[in-house]
């Protein structure tokens, strides 16, 4: 797969960045299309649920953490009041679970652009 985007007069550091970003989209699709067709291994699902419950606690020392908490269990799981209750449905995902999201969320991946679109050549 090759992407490219070609932009007029955008600075050196930025058109890095983008070209560091686009240079990423391959493996990114491929890690979609791996999870989607092969399930994780159980000690690779393992190590992932250690280190986000990990990141979770360590979160939760800050004020700002507690907040940000409360905040994910209310778009994650409908419920502020769930928060307390995450690292257990944390645990309880398998790897059937995340094969099955990964074949549904990742079938049409989002595309976007941020910057204004006259500044943008189009490409052949």
């Amino acid at each position: 797969m090759t992407v490219e985007i070609v932009f007029k007069s955008t600075p050196v550091n930025v058109r890095m960045l983008l070209c560091r970003s686009v240079a990423t989209l391959p493996v990114l699709f491929g890690e979609a299309a791996r999870l989607q067709n092969e399930p994780i291994a159980a000690p690779d699902m393992g190590a992932f649920e250690e280190q986000y419950r990990t990141g979770l606690f360590g979160e939760m020392e800050s004020l700002a953490g507690q907040a940000q908490a409360l905040a994910r269990a209310q778009l994650v799981l409908g419920d502020f009041r769930e928060a307390p209750r995450f690292v257990s449905r944390i645990r309880a995902v398998i790897t059937s679970d995340v094969q099955a999201f990964a074949k549904n969320a990742f079938v049409h991946p989002p595309t976007f652009g941020v910057g204004d679109p006259a500044s943008i050549e189009e490409g052949g």
